[in-house]
């Protein structure tokens, strides 16, 4: 929880910053996407699934080449089974994102700490979880006109043992 509440201090920080540097240029955003992330599954006997997940992000421009960014989100496709369902109750995460625009298109490099609640129902018993772990990541952002833009990109959120969660999402964002 502790590190949960330093991720937010540090992004709430960072965004602060962002929008005192904000000239005439719309330098954040908010944006929401949906991804497929796969996973190893240790619930249903299979090799991986994947899950449905949508999240909601503000990023915030620190100067020319980076950028900070929240991320909460969740699973809205669950993996289901017969009786079993798994999904994730919360997936939160704080990325330094650094990035080059050329013209309308801005490539990024993504590092930072992801938390993830996850969730499991089996014969009317719920189990919960969490893992959290450094998160990676790499995606484009392409502008559409001055304050409305799609992207793509790839995050690898977690990898400890044999627990895994990485895919790709797509959105669109709105500058502000």
């Amino acid at each position: 929880m502790k590190k949960i509440c330093l991720a937010a201090a540090v992004a709430g920080v960072s965004l602060l910053c962002s929008s005192a540097a904000v000239a005439a240029e719309p330098e954040g955003y908010v944006a929401v996407r949906y991804g497929n992330f796969e996973q190893y599954d240790r619930f249903f006997g299979k090799d991986r699934f994947e899950t449905g997940e949508v999240s909601l992000a503000v990023v915030g421009g620190l100067g020319e080449y980076f950028e900070g960014e929240l991320r909460l989100g969740r699973t809205l496709d669950a993996e289901e089974r017969g009786k079993d369902r798994f999904q994730h109750d919360l997936i939160a995460s704080y990325f330094l994102r650094a990035g080059y625009s050329v013209g309308p298109v801005r490539p990024y490099l993504s590092v930072g700490y992801t938390y993830v609640r996850e969730q499991y129902r089996t014969n009317g018993h719920t189990y919960r979880d969490s893992v959290n772990d450094f998160s990676y990541g790499a995606g484009i952002d392409v502008s559409l006109g001055a304050r409305l833009g799609v992207s793509l990109e790839y995050m690898h959120l977690y990898h400890k043992g044999n627990l895994r969660l990485d895919g790709t999402s797509a959105g669109v964002f709105w500058r502000f």
